[in-house]
């Protein structure tokens, strides 16, 4: 015997939990870390203190100056981070997770929007990349072998393009079925 009831009830408990998953969530609790798309995207954050968060892409060295290249996964662009030689942890290297935090400037070089000059860099997570990790920077790699690394894949420049694609096609539909179908459920 098919309870009648029961639908309407179902309803009713998945608009409560539409209405409680609408709540808005901190990207970052701990600190205010900024994203690297926003970060290049708005001219507004030029000349203020900002914290950024991400993997290292390659590091390089000239004339008592650091120069990293940040990537976290936002976009296709890399945030350069300008730290003195110095002041530069030695444990550093491509593919480890870092934060850093300092003054947003206008880049020096060509193609640079802008450019963190560092004042601290926080190691979250060291990398060996002399060692077991598998990409080197600068260094192109084929699917197949990337695919030997499902949990690394989103590093790569390709699997990232392709994993944010994706996620834009998916929220889109998302959103056309949560919007446009009033209560469809999939």
């Amino acid at each position: 015997m098919l309870n009648m009831a029961a639908p309407s009830k179902l309803v009713s408990h998945v608009n409560k939990l539409i209405s409680v998953s609408n709540l808005s969530c901190k990207t970052y609790s701990s600190t205010s870390a900024y994203r690297i798309n926003k970060i290049l995207s708005e001219a507004s954050l030029r000349g203020k203190h900002i914290s950024v968060k991400g993997w290292v892409k390659a590091i390089r060295e000239m004339k008592g100056t650091t120069f990293i290249d940040l990537d976290d996964g936002s976009g296709s662009e890399k945030l350069q981070i300008v730290l003195n030689t110095e002041r530069a942890n030695k444990d550093v290297s491509c593919g480890c997770c870092l934060e850093a935090s300092g003054l947003l400037e206008l880049g020096q070089g060509q193609g640079r929007p802008v450019e963190l000059k560092a004042e601290e860099v926080n190691i979250i997570g060291i990398c060996d990349s002399q060692g077991s990790y598998p990409f080197k920077p600068r260094k192109r790699y084929s699917t197949d072998y990337t695919r030997q690394f499902l949990h690394l894949r989103q590093r790569t420049n390709s699997f990232s393009a392709l994993l944010r694609l994706r996620n834009a096609a998916t929220r889109e539909m998302h959103d056309f079925y949560q919007g446009w179908l009033q209560n469809f459920v999939w």
